[in-house]
C-alpha cells in the first residue's frame, strides 16, 4: 500500500473506530439491541468497508505521474485528505448526538420502570401514550441543551464551512478532468444556456418590436 494512502486508511479507521465507540460501550446496557448488538454488524460492516478503502487505489482515474495528470492526481490526493478531515469532524459531531441518545435511553429506561409498574392498570393507548410523552420529555431537554451549548454551535458550523469547501475542490477537480479530456464542463454548459437565454430574450424582443409596427 502507498504510504500516502495508508496515511489516510489509518486517519478513517481511527475516526470510524470513535464513531462506533459510545455504541460498542452500550453492549448490554440497554433492553434493546443497538447496531453493534446485532449478530456479526460490526464485522461485517468493519470487513466491507475496509475491502472498499483498500481497493480504491486501484480503481482511482488519475495514476499520471507528469504533466496534467500528475497535477490533477496531486490535486485528487488533497481532496481525498480533505474529505477525510471533513468525516472526521462529522465523527466528532455525531459523538455529540450519539451520547445524547445514550443519555436520554438511560434516562427513559430508568423512569419507565416506574411506569410499567402501574401499566396493568392502564389501558394499552394510555400506556402508549406516556411512553412516548417520556420519550419526547427525555430527549427534547437533552437536545435543548447540546444544541444550545456554544462548543457544539462551533463545530455544526465548522463541519459546514469543511463540507462547502470540499465540494469547491471535488467541483474544480471535476472542471479540470473535463477539460483534460476534452469534454464541456459545468461552467462551459452553464454559459451555453445563458448565451441560449440571451438569443431568445433578443428574439422576444424582436418579434414584439414586429407586432408594434
Amino acid at each position: 500500500m502507498e504510504p500516502e494512502y495508508e496515511k489516510m486508511y489509518n486517519a478513517w479507521l481511527e475516526a470510524t473506530k470513535k464513531f462506533l465507540s459510545p455504541w460498542s460501550s452500550a453492549m448490554g446496557t440497554s433492553p434493546f439491541q443497538t447496531p453493534m448488538q446485532m449478530p456479526d454488524f460490526g464485522n461485517d460492516w468493519s470487513k466491507s468497508m475496509e475491502k472498499m478503502m483498500f481497493s480504491f487505489p486501484s480503481s482511482m482515474m488519475f495514476q499520471g505521474t507528469a504533466g496534467p495528470g500528475a497535477t490533477l492526481q496531486k490535486d485528487y490526493w488533497d481532496l481525498m485528505n480533505e474529505s477525510i478531515d471533513l468525516y472526521k469532524e462529522w465523527v466528532d459531531l455525531s459523538m455529540s448526538f450519539s451520547k445524547v441518545w445514550l443519555q436520554t435511553s438511560a434516562s427513559v429506561f430508568e423512569k419507565f420502570s416506574a411506569l410499567a409498574s402501574k401499566s396493568a392498570s392502564m389501558k394499552p393507548e394510555e400506556l402508549t401514550k406516556q411512553t412516548y410523552n417520556l420519550w419526547v420529555e427525555q430527549a427534547e431537554g437533552k437536545m435543548d441543551q447540546l444544541l444550545r451549548d456554544p462548543e457544539f454551535s462551533k463545530k455544526l458550523s465548522g463541519l459546514l464551512s469543511k463540507y462547502l469547501d470540499v465540494k469547491k475542490k471535488s467541483d474544480l477537480i471535476t472542471e479540470k478532468y473535463l477539460k483534460m479530456m476534452n469534454m464541456p464542463t459545468r461552467s462551459e454548459i452553464d454559459n451555453i444556456y445563458k448565451e441560449l437565454h440571451n438569443i431568445s430574450a433578443k428574439l422576444s424582443d424582436l418579434s414584439s418590436a414586429k407586432e408594434e409596427k
